[in-house]
């Protein structure tokens, strides 16, 4: 048998066994890397479906009150909501929604009743909810992400 024979066969199992670590840590590293792309994509789609869905919430019970005076900022506790206002068979109901405890709440309340936190109705998690008066629109919605957005009431209310 010839020496030389045998040290290239040697030669070429370690080549094609390095070869194929090298191609294994590549297939690893496309799946965590695809893993961690689909996390991000998923959480990211999450945090959007919620925004999306309690602002286009705010905005619809924003645009219902569309009756002059019916809307307005006030306070409910230690935090801003907005107030939404409506007669019922001549009593008159006020409706907080607001941020607690990381979820968004509505309270439906007569309006000479105190409204407390503890007493409104959760309805999304989120990580914050800000609202204020600003010109030219009922109520600005600052989430706690790169984004601000506005809720503009119907424009026919003054």
């Amino acid at each position: 048998m010839n020496p030389r024979q045998h040290q290239n066969h040697f030669i070429d199992v370690l080549f094609t066994l390095g070869l194929l670590c090298v191609f294994t840590a590549s297939a690893l590293a496309v799946v965590l890397i695809g893993a961690h792309v689909y996390k991000s994509t998923a959480e990211d789609m999450d945090a959007n479906y919620t925004t999306r869905t309690s602002l286009s919430y705010m905005a619809e019970k924003i645009r219902q009150h569309d009756v002059s005076g019916s809307v307005s900022m006030g306070k409910i506790e230690d935090r801003d909501a907005p107030i939404l206002l409506e007669t019922i068979e001549d009593k008159e109901y006020a409706t907080y929604i607001y941020e607690d405890e990381g979820y968004i709440k509505e309270l439906f309340t007569q309006k000479e009743n105190t409204p407390k936190k503890s007493q409104g109705s959760p309805y999304w998690r989120l990580r914050i909810l800000r609202s204020r008066r600003h010109p030219g629109a009922s109520s600005v919605l600052q989430p706690r992400t790169a984004k601000t957005f506005s809720v503009p009431a119907d424009p026919r209310t003054k």
